[in-house]
């Protein structure tokens, strides 16, 4: 190819049942398939990521690359501000997270183990011998030199009643609102990190009696204590020695590289699968259509990051059990649901190519990103061809241009819409209610944006 990252047309839109599908290639071995079903109604959006394709690797991100990073949001980002900042060839959102803005179960990345478990909930890890699922039980007790053991209640998570956890230098700060609150700072061993199975060093350099937050310095990792846990912190005198120890079961992860948390399990060994009450979720999550994120497994290794639109007119969204069988349907032996509603949201190429249930974007946790040649931009400018104003109702095909009036191919544009209407990749655009929608296309190496007012009909 002229150009390393090429959006070709890998198959023209073809009937599907009650709708239509399109696919697209992203990067070499990353396909984009849009399809739309207008019987449900349901836009479904899905990436496929080839193992073993180089340069492409895919990799959990945390959102501004921190825990608890020390702004008003607490570390959250957009997929679009994620995407943007590791200039990610697609980037979907991942796991939950409570409101304190840290991801609820277990992230590993390179290794270095981030956020621990959640109790029953799934999780898909990987690395070179591929991606897999499961669930993972980790306990890290911690021992200081001369005194007594006691068992971690939190990694990089904030700090709850009677509890005592560590906040390493991936978090930007360490939190604990609840009183009686002691912190401690330590110094690890040179270049330390915790794993899933392994040993984190540490001397004690001084006790803190903080605020609700404490900033940790490049260098130091934290200790917060509160309620019944907090003696045991100020025992800790400066210069003793502290060893954390983690161990994990339920899956092995001597080899894992990465993993990230979701839940629950939506295929597994190519059947469906229902234990969304065993992992803590209710009948209105599980029953009832809302909007969906999942990750799964193809027969041949390869990797599936779907998101499914809800809660719009022409996407009412999925059921767990419908998620279940769009992975079946794409071919999935395994895949697990992650965290959906006014979180699914799905960049390619710096383009959010879904529709956000909430009409813009919510700060998440972290995410996937899958990483590779972004394709060279061009200095040519293009246009949408489209009108400034259209009727509500209208269904046109839109094209983008060069200046001198050359239409581009189709399959060389991603196309993307918000507002009052919808487009599909074919470039056919859907307007609905009055109002102003916002239509946008990624050609060679360019986003492009048009803006359409929608009239009411007379």
């Amino acid at each position: 190819m002229n150009r390393l990252i090429t959006l070709l047309l890998i198959a023209h839109a073809a009937s599907v049942a009650a709708g239509q599908t399109w696919e697209k290639l992203i990067a070499p071995g990353v396909t984009y398939r849009m399809e739309l079903d207008s019987g449900a109604p349901r836009m479904i959006h899905a990436v496929r990521v080839l193992p073993d394709m180089h340069p492409v690797s895919t990799l959990p991100e945390l959102a501004q690359g921190r825990v608890f990073a020390t702004d008003p949001t607490k570390g959250r980002e957009t997929v679009s501000r994620m995407a943007a900042r590791t200039g990610a060839v697609v980037t979907i959102n991942a796991d939950f997270f409570p409101f304190s803005g840290d991801p609820v179960g277990l992230m590993i990345r390179d290794s270095e183990l981030i956020s621990l478990p959640f109790k029953n909930r799934s999780v898909a890890v990987w690395g070179k011998q591929g991606i897999s699922f499961g669930s993972v039980e980790t306990k890290a007790p911690i021992t200081a030199e001369g005194g007594d053991e006691l068992v971690l209640n939190g990694l990089n998570q904030e700090c709850g009643i009677n509890e005592i956890t560590l906040f390493t230098e991936v978090s930007g700060q360490a939190m604990c609102k609840h009183p009686n609150r002691l912190y401690a700072v330590l110094k690890p061993r040179e270049n330390a990190r915790l794993t899933a199975n392994g040993q984190l060093d540490a001397v004690v350099d001084f006790l803190l009696e903080g605020t609700e937050s404490v900033p940790i310095q490049p260098g130091n990792i934290l200790l917060a204590a509160n309620g019944t846990k907090t003696p045991w912190l100020a025992s800790l005198r400066p210069g003793q020695r502290l060893t954390v120890r983690a161990r994990s079961v339920g899956m092995d992860l001597g080899k894992v590289e990465h993993a990230i948390a979701g839940g629950p399990t939506l295929v597994r060994d190519g059947k469906p699968v229902t234990d969304w009450s065993f992992q803590g979720f209710g009948d209105s999550f599980a029953n009832r259509r809302h909007p969906r994120t999942a990750i799964g497994r193809g027969p041949n290794g390869e990797i599936w990051l779907v998101a499914v639109d809800g809660r719009q007119k022409l996407s009412d969204g999925a059921t767990l059990g419908e998620l279940a069988t769009i992975m079946l349907n794409l071919g999935c032996t395994d895949a697990i649901n992650l965290d959906g509603g006014g979180s699914t949201t799905l960049n390619l190429l710096g383009l959010t190519v879904n529709r956000p249930s909430e009409q813009t974007e919510r700060a998440v946790a972290n995410g996937i990103v899958v990483m590779s040649t972004l394709p060279a931009v061009e200095d040519s400018p293009f246009v949408i061809a489209a009108p400034e104003q259209v009727v509500s109702g209208d269904v046109m095909t839109l094209e983008v241009r060069r200046p001198d009036g050359v239409v581009l191919q189709n399959s060389e544009v991603l196309w993307a819409a918000l507002g009052k209407g919808w487009i599909d990749q074919g470039g056919r655009l859907r307007s609905s209610d009055p109002g102003t929608i916002v239509v946008q296309a990624f050609v060679r190496g360019q986003v492009v944006t048009k803006q359409i007012e929608v009239v009411a009909k007379r």
